[in-house]
């Protein structure tokens, strides 16, 4: 049988997993809304006008890598909390059935 502090543990883990997930796809979302504006009509630009454009994009560009490094870390980070998770449910399991096998004989 489960133990309440095995229970408890399997919960808390549970809980902070999807509190992560959320986390970061919620993040997500509020970023790509930001970014969906990017239209540049240059038809009627002058050169200086064409160089600022060129500027801002390229700060732009920067700023997306940035925050591909950094959504790459998040992903990791959840990968290891999933790895955590695994790992400490096969504790948890393997805790419950040497338990089981000892209390059934």
């Amino acid at each position: 049988m489960l133990t309440n502090q095995n229970t408890l543990l399997i919960g808390v883990a549970l809980a902070l997993s999807a509190l992560v997930v959320y986390l970061v796809l919620n993040q997500s979302e509020k970023k790509d809304n930001k970014n969906n504006n990017v239209n540049v009509n240059v038809d009627n630009m002058n050169e200086l006008a064409l160089k600022k454009k060129i500027a801002e994009l390229f700060k732009d560009v920067e700023r997306l890598q940035e925050e591909k490094n950094s959504l790459s870390d998040k992903i990791a980070a959840i990968h290891y909390s999933q790895g955590i998770e695994r790992e400490q449910t096969k504790y948890l399991t393997s805790n419950l059935n040497a338990h089981t096998n000892l209390t059934a004989h």
